[in-house]
């Protein structure tokens, strides 16, 4: 990490910010995995991608799509790819764009009791800003996130009987 003195931020490069993010998830979630990836295909961004679970055998069948959680964020470069000449051991612009693509996690049929879940999803804005502002928007989202798992836990909202074990372990909630 660098700090910039004429702008007064913390610059990071790609692998420090990745170490971060997965600092925050293990944080509020020490039991959980959080990917995060930095791809360079078609696309040059930053994929995070978190799950309940710690690893895919504590998921129905072993499959990550299986978890509770379907939470994906994306960081770009202002709403553009990435430079392609940018490695993991880059540093990242003060530019960074946050966006959600899937918050919510699977609970309890309400509309329709044929169903096998409903989902409950989370309030989430787009952010932009250096690393710093990425890391608290992103802290803010696993806050929001843990503080209504444990309220529908209380509800009985949480559906299937392993996902709900699964949570209280994770959670560490008796």
């Amino acid at each position: 990490m660098i700090y910039n003195y004429e702008k007064r931020v913390l610059l990071m490069t790609i692998k420090e910010l990745s170490i971060e993010i997965e600092k925050k998830y293990n944080f509020y979630f020490p039991k959980s995995k959080c990917f995060v990836k930095f791809s360079k295909n078609l696309y040059s961004s930053i994929y995070i991608t978190c799950f309940l679970a710690g690893d895919k055998t504590e998921n129905i069948c072993n499959y990550w799509d299986n978890d509770l959680f379907k939470i994906r964020f994306e960081i770009n470069n202002d709403n553009k790819p990435f430079n392609k000449e940018f490695t993991i051991d880059s540093l990242l612009p003060d530019n960074l764009l946050l966006t959600n693509h899937s918050k919510y996690y699977l609970i309890k049929p309400i509309y329709n009791k044929y169903n096998a879940y409903d989902s409950k999803s989370l309030k989430f804005r787009k952010s932009k800003g250096n690393c710093n502002k990425i890391l608290n928007s992103l802290e803010k989202f696993f806050i929001e996130l843990k503080k209504e798992l444990i309220s529908d836990l209380e509800n009985d909202i949480i559906s299937k009987i392993n996902h709900k074990k699964l949570l209280k372990n994770k959670l560490e909630v008796l």
